[in-house]
């Protein structure tokens, strides 16, 4: 049986507006350095380039009679990928309309409607045999190894940088949906990431609940910031975090690492800070403890 294979095209679309950011890939072999090295769509590119195929499972797991439209290959097919960037009104199937001004050439006549359903009804990355055990976002770990890989690779690293959580809107049914009532997107799925000044992301890590069985004194929370950080030892990077994420052995565990902090820090995780502290109410206007 052969696998269902997506094969993700260099296409030029969508926005070129420039994002700032410093580009490695600068090689022989590479794309040449120009402007378009600097748009969304090159950024996009690039992180899929290797590799520039996914193998998604058996064709049968997913579709046992595909129809001729597919073509001759069953259901090895390439997916238009920019077209679900591109495609942002619903419902979908107006950019096929036969009335004048809704229907949207440059979609309608490069792929049909049923072609463009059938697959996404059958678009998967990972077969059933790949799953594993207490990873919720198996079916996509595929995508996410990839983005892991060539995020880092992409660009260098800047000088300062942040890690907070970040939340990927989502209200549909899924056991990893969460709720961030500060956040102005309050349901999704929430992601640890560590980002540069110009917002490039480095490093994300798709949250999943704390895991009761691994426990160390940085807590669940210092242990994610500990794997947002293993590949930026020593390289004299300076991190900004919020109280969330700070604590004491937290701080020194990334000094030693060669990283350093400015965090926020609440109160309860600092024992007998309070002999410490100077009274709210004894100091005055403008000043602090």
């Amino acid at each position: 049986q052969d696998p269902i294979i997506i094969s993700v095209p260099h296409i030029s679309l969508l926005d070129n507006s420039p994002v700032k950011t410093r580009s490695k890939r600068n090689s022989a072999n590479s794309t040449p350095s120009s402007s378009d090295q600097t748009t969304p769509v090159f950024h996009t590119t690039v992180n899929f380039d290797t590799p520039r195929t996914w193998i998604s499972g058996k064709d049968n797991d997913f579709c046992e009679n595909p129809p001729p439209f597919l073509g001759d290959n069953n259901m090895s097919y390439e997916c238009e990928t920019p077209f679900e960037f591109f495609m942002k009104i619903f419902p979908e199937k107006m950019y096929w309309s036969s009335v004048e001004g809704i229907k949207i050439p440059f979609i309608a006549d490069n792929m049909t409607n049923n072609r463009f359903e059938e697959i996404k009804r059958n678009l998967h990355f990972a077969s059933d045999e790949e799953r594993v055990k207490g990873d919720g976002y198996w079916r996509v770990r595929p995508v996410l190894d990839i983005l892991h890989q060539t995020f880092h690779e992409a660009n260098d690293n800047s000088e300062h940088q942040a890690i907070d959580e970040m939340m990927i809107p989502f209200k549909g049914r899924n056991s990893l949906k969460q709720y961030l009532r500060n956040k102005p997107k309050k349901w999704g799925f929430k992601v640890w990431a560590r980002a540069g000044v110009s917002g490039y992301i480095y490093y994300f890590e798709m949250y999943q609940g704390s895991d009761k069985s691994k426990r160390s004194k940085f807590g669940p929370i210092g242990d994610s910031v500990l794997r947002l950080c293993h590949d930026i030892h020593n390289l004299n990077i300076k991190l900004f975090m919020d109280n969330l994420f700070t604590s004491l052995p937290l701080l020194t565990e990334l000094k030693n690492n060669g990283i350093f902090v400015l965090g926020t820090l609440r109160l309860n995780r600092v024992k007998n800070i309070q002999s410490y502290l100077v009274a709210g109410k004894l100091l005055p206007r403008g000043a602090s403890s």
